[in-house]
């Protein structure tokens, strides 16, 4: 039996639902298989210096990608880097939060612990970045490469399996999306 990733869209214009949509399908095959959910929320609001960020719950199996308005500044391009940056962080998330408790309950002098969070917050973000760096193709001057354009005949099987591995949650309307997840 196959397992489908859910994708909901929220907070969104309506102009720009498709297009985030869209991205997003693109890596769908990036996505593990124990994600049963993935939250693409869009905060116009935020003060936060991020583009992007990600909260992931391994215990419901779900995530919440945060799009924040510095995102749309971007060349697609960027705009495509950050946002397989922050879906890498899927991975990388269970070995941080697991280092950090192991930190927190061992290490007792604050000045090192301090020191030994920063650490392991640099690591996850490297990681994240060598991931995201893995797995989107470049041309020569370092711009990735949109992913459709690689496809051939004898790849279009391999296309077929990650378009059939999610489905995309229909698009709420602004007045049903106060149920959205903080």
């Amino acid at each position: 039996m196959s397992h489908i990733t859910k994708i909901h869209i929220w907070n969104f214009p309506k102009e720009i639902q498709e297009e985030i949509a869209r991205l997003v399908r693109r890596y769908a095959f990036y996505l593990p298989n124990w994600l049963h959910e993935l939250h693409v929320y869009n905060d116009q609001f935020s003060s936060e210096n991020a583009k992007a960020c990600i909260k992931i719950s391994h215990e419901y199996q779900q995530a919440l990608l945060v799009i924040k308005d510095g995102f749309w500044e971007q060349d697609p391009y960027e705009q495509e880097q950050y946002l397989v940056h922050e879906l890498s962080h899927i991975y990388t998330t269970e070995v941080h939060d697991f280092v950090g408790d192991i930190i927190s309950s061992c290490v007792k002098d604050d000045g090192l612990r301090t020191v030994l969070i920063e650490q392991r917050r640099k690591i996850n973000e490297r990681l994240a970045s060598t991931l995201a760096w893995a797995i989107t193709i470049r041309d020569k001057e370092g711009k990735i490469i949109p992913i459709e354009f690689l496809f051939h005949k004898n790849r279009i099987a391999q296309k077929n399996e990650c378009d059939s591995k999610i489905e995309l949650a229909d698009f709420p309307d602004r007045e049903q999306q106060e149920g959205i997840p903080s």
